[in-house]
């Protein structure tokens, strides 16, 4: 165990900036640093200098190479020229780039509510809220209907057979996408076939919350695609939640594929929890070794290890599962493929993972903007890595949909093991930080979601 101290000087400085009004404009430009004698004089510190100590106590107690890397305070306090950069959040910015971890970064208050919409949301689109694909012959069925949506509101369901929209006969899934996009507000009419009766269905177009676990079958095959790990989705308990969903409408089936193509990741809580579903009380989902204050009475930085297990038997635990990813599956895509490939020996087809071993806390700063924090790093059951290498499958098919098919295939025939382990080459994603940039990493709206918690402060 290893841990990050402070002087006292920046605890008194930390509690004074917690309590105190500070003020944007017509405050002291001085900052009071760890050895400064007037220390009254803190509940004078503009907004700015309030934000930049309470970061830097951030990064002291939750940056897991904070012991290697963070400095004194005064290494990052007005380094950079006033004319090169009015941001007044410039020296936080300066120091968070002073940290070679690319995920650790600064988001000032004006991000805040991007960024909280991005990591708890599932995303809101405009449209009917359903999916189709073709079958043989030409046929188009309605593939998916997504819960909450104005399609099933209006009484479309998964399986109905499109005949016509807005009387034009559908053959394919390009034409259903065409007629049924428009703007908000605006109805189609969808003639569909159900068992032996025709119906005729009015769809008004509105927003809708897209779920982030969709159920199809596959030559007689579950094929459960995970896209995101979210707090809020098309459930109250979020992804979680529609996994449960997913399960019940599956439970008779003795097989499952689970597609995390193209999965960025999201709330470790999300899908340590799902994993647990697929197995058995006792087993090792994941283990994190975690930067925390929590045990410390010191305000001290506290490096420990914890092995998350399944606190009792998963409700698909007996089911036999085989797992597809990509690429660009990473993050909480990994915890959930080591969990299962590891404590269920579940192969696993596509290519190789992302590699991100590590994840991030996303607090509240004092100003109200985000501290994205490298405070986490995640190992197997057996305490083996796959940072920056990533997860071998066992069938390498690039392809998603040939992936799909070979998934499908071992599922039927539920006797593959799991026995590739992990990559040994560094794919390059994880390049240190110039030390020398000022304020970047702004948001921007393909934010990396990775693995993060969302970590509440006293302020």
């Amino acid at each position: 165990m290893a841990k990050k101290t402070f002087p006292i000087t920046i605890i008194s400085i930390i509690a004074a900036v917690a309590f105190s009004a500070c003020t944007v404009e017509n405050a002291d430009d001085k900052l009071i640093l760890p050895g400064d004698e007037n220390d009254e004089d803190v509940s004078e510190m503009t907004l700015a200098d309030s934000e930049f100590v309470f970061n830097y106590a951030l990064l002291g107690l939750y940056y897991i190479h904070a012991e290697k890397e963070l400095g004194d305070i005064e290494d990052y306090y007005h380094k950079k020229p006033v004319n090169e950069n009015t941001d007044p959040f410039i020296d936080t910015y300066y120091m968070y780039n002073n940290m070679t971890d690319s995920y650790t970064s600064y988001f000032s208050p004006e991000y805040f509510y991007q960024i909280y919409q991005s990591l708890t949301f599932s995303p809101k689109e405009s449209g009917i809220g359903a999916l189709a694909k073709n079958v043989k012959d030409s046929i188009v069925i309605v593939s998916q209907v997504y819960t909450r949506g104005p399609a099933e509101a209006s009484g479309l369901q998964q399986g109905d057979t499109i005949l016509s929209i807005d009387g034009t006969p559908i053959y394919n899934t390009t034409a259903f996408k065409k007629l049924t996009s428009g703007e908000y507000g605006e109805t189609i009419s969808m003639e569909v076939q159900r068992d032996s009766s025709k119906l005729d269905i009015d769809i008004t177009l509105s927003t809708y919350i897209t779920p982030t676990i969709l159920v199809d079958y596959v030559d007689s095959i579950p094929v459960i695609s995970i896209s995101e790990f979210t707090d809020t989705t098309t459930s109250d308990s979020g992804s979680y939640g529609e996994l449960i969903n997913a399960l019940e409408k599956i439970k008779k089936e003795k097989a499952v594929v689970i597609d995390l193509s193209n999965n960025p990741g999201g709330s470790t809580d999300q899908c340590i929890n799902m994993a647990s579903e697929f197995l058995a009380k006792g087993d090792t989902i994941i283990i994190e070794r975690y930067a925390s204050d929590e045990d410390s009475i010191n305000f001290e930085q506290i490096i420990d290890t914890i092995s998350w297990t399944a606190s009792s038997e998963g409700i698909a635990k007996d089911k036999y599962v085989v797992l597809v990813q990509n690429g660009m599956s990473g993050s909480c895509s990994e915890i959930f493929a080591a969990a299962l490939g590891t404590s269920k020996k579940s192969p696993i087809v596509g290519s190789t993972s992302y590699g991100k071993g590590i994840g991030q806390y996303y607090i509240e700063t004092y100003a109200q903007g985000f501290a994205r924090i490298t405070s986490m790093q995640f190992f197997d059951k057996d305490m083996n890595s796959y940072h920056k290498v990533g997860i071998l499958p066992d069938y390498e098919i690039e392809d998603r949909d040939s992936a799909i098919t070979k998934a499908v295939e071992l599922a039927k025939e539920s006797k593959e093991k799991r026995k590739a382990g992990y990559d040994t080459t560094d794919k390059g994603h994880f390049i240190d930080k110039d030390p020398s940039l000022a304020k970047t990493g702004s948001f921007k709206a393909s934010l990396d979601k990775g693995a993060f918690r969302i970590k509440r402060t006293k302020k």
